[in-house]
């Protein structure tokens, strides 16, 4: 999935779940970021370049979400651990969508699973992202129940 669709999806629903637009934002940033560490990394050390692999393993950003919810009350600086957690909860946002997509990492970091519903960056992809959001934001600013 593109990075813009990334962003919009995660930001839409992560808005509608919460109502609220900084955990959206902060969410939609951490959409991009298993691509982005995936690029960063294969462009400072010049490694085989294999995408949706270990930065597209939901564990390493389960794990710390689950720590840092449950010391959630006991993190002095708040506003840090809401960020965090949002960023974190983007970053498998975007493991989920790019698994309809293609294949992302399963349980074991080798084993890869997922389905192909459209190809990335296809007028699908698009308009599935345009409809999606259209209906949650659409029901957000209008207050309809789902």
């Amino acid at each position: 999935m593109k990075w813009i669709n990334h962003k919009i999806l995660t930001f839409s629903i992560i808005w509608t779940i919460t109502d609220s637009i900084t955990a959206g934002i902060i969410s939609a940033f951490g959409s991009i970021f298993p691509d982005a560490i995936e690029f960063f990394v294969y462009y400072i050390f010049p490694l085989k370049r294999t995408h949706r692999t270990w930065s597209h393993w939901f564990v390493i950003y389960l794990i710390p979400l689950i720590l840092i919810s449950i010391s959630h009350y006991l993190i002095l600086n708040q506003t840090f651990a809401f960020f965090i957690k949002f960023f974190l909860i983007g970053a498998l946002f975007h493991i989920a969508e790019d698994s309809i997509t293609g294949k992302v990492p399963g349980i074991i970091l080798k084993k890869k699973i997922g389905f192909r519903f459209f190809k990335t960056g296809s007028f699908e992809e698009y308009l599935f992202t345009f409809t999606f959001s259209s209906i949650l934001i659409t029901t957000k600013l209008f207050n309809l129940k789902v």
